[in-house]
Parts: C-alpha cells; sequence; structure tokens
C-alpha cells in the first residue's frame, strides 16, 4: 500500500536532514507543515501554524557559529498521474553569507512546476555587481533592473507532459559544489551520503519516467 501525503512528506524531510548532517550541518531538523489538504512544506522549524517561513540553516559541523547559511524550502504533492507518489510543485534553495540580508546571497536555485512568466522552471541565480559594462547592456535592452542577479539561467531535464522536469538538480549537488570549492567543512563520509541521495532521487526519477512515457521502456 502507497503510504499516504502526510507519511511521504515527512519521510522525505528526514532524508533531507540526514543527508545534510552526514554531510555539511550539525543535528538540524527539516519538518513538514501541512498547507492544504493536498499539500505539503518542508522547512526548519515549520509546523501547520507556520508553513512558509522556514528558518535558516548554518552550515557548520560543529558548535562553531557558521559563516555560510542554507536557504531550504519545498512544496510537495501527489503525482497527477496515479495520485499516489510524491512530487515536488516548488523548490527553492539559496546560499548566503551570514544570516541576514539578501545581498549577501551568493547564488539561489529555484524550480517552480507550474510557471508561466517566460522563464524555465528550473533555473540559477548567480548574485553579484555587474559593474558599468553590463549597466550599459541592460538599459540599451530597456532591463528595469541593472544587477546580475536577476538573470535566470536554465536549467534543463526530461518535461514531461503535466509541466514538470524530471532529472533535475537537487541538494546533494549544492552540498558537493559547497564541499568541492572548500566553502564549508565537510564530515567524513559526506561523499557516501551524497552518492546515495543521488541514487534515491534518480531512482524515483526514473520510476516517474517510465510511469508518465511507458511506451520507452
Amino acid at each position: 500500500m502507497t503510504p499516504s501525503l502526510s507519511k511521504q512528506a515527512k519521510q522525505f524531510a528526514e532524508d533531507l536532514s540526514r543527508l545534510l548532517n552526514n554531510t555539511i550541518t550539525d543535528g538540524i531538523k527539516l519538518s513538514a507543515a501541512q498547507l492544504s489538504d493536498d499539500r505539503y512544506s518542508i522547512g526548519r522549524n515549520l509546523s501547520d501554524r507556520n508553513p512558509l517561513d522556514p528558518d535558516l540553516v548554518a552550515l557548520t559541523t560543529s558548535k562553531k557559529k557558521a559563516e555560510l547559511y542554507l536557504f531550504a524550502s519545498h512544496e510537495l504533492c501527489l503525482d497527477d498521474t496515479e495520485g499516489a507518489w510524491l512530487m515536488a510543485s516548488k523548490t527553492n534553495y539559496a546560499i548566503q553569507v551570514g544570516e541576514t540580508g539578501e545581498r549577501n546571497t551568493l547564488f539561489a536555485y529555484d524550480y517552480v512546476r507550474k510557471l508561466d512568466n517566460g522563464y524555465s522552471k528550473a533555473h540559477f541565480h548567480i548574485y553579484g555587481d555587474g559593474g558599468k559594462p553590463y549597466n550599459s547592456i541592460f538599459r540599451s535592452r530597456g532591463r528595469k533592473k541593472d544587477k546580475l542577479r536577476d538573470l535566470h539561467f536554465p536549467i534543463g531535464g526530461l518535461v514531461h507532459d503535466g509541466g514538470g522536469i524530471l532529472f533535475r538538480p537537487i541538494l546533494e549537488d549544492i552540498i558537493e559544489m559547497l564541499v568541492a570549492e572548500g566553502l564549508v567543512e565537510a564530515r567524513p563520509k559526506w561523499d557516501q551520503a551524497i552518492r546515495e541521495g543521488r541514487e534515491r532521487f534518480y531512482e524515483s526519477q526514473l520510476r516517474a519516467a517510465l510511469r508518465r512515457f511507458p511506451h520507452v521502456a
């Protein structure tokens, strides 16, 4: 019997918490909160009374104060083919220096399953000041804003008929980048945790792809 949305959402929160604590955090816990009868949110210190305003996650493996923080937020529902399997309708990750201020954000990754504003459903924001050369180009193109962070870098994947994107970037990819760039300290065997997390995600995506494209199988 397929677990309920509530059970699947809570298990997903536990899986993400375990991933973070086995790699670049110390004892943090992400929780699942009910948004509606058919939607749940995932984030740090969320509850049914506060389902949309998660706390930042300190990226430190000890009691030492963190320099980098992770904003992690998910909205989940059941898939629109069988109505049985967990599906992300929205995912937001951002890495920032310190605990306050959008100007201190290094980069962000967003996935919105149903997005109709002309941008890719999955995309990265690279934050920074483009300087005078960028300003002049942006002005000549009629853009109202002149900051590099307003650019959206599309992320490819297998687009299915329901509008979502399979095989897209995941939290494991962001963790690996932070460790590889030497921006955070990692626990021993962090790479094993990354590998196991990727295997779970891509297996679930493969199953979803086969359900949506049975003629390929």
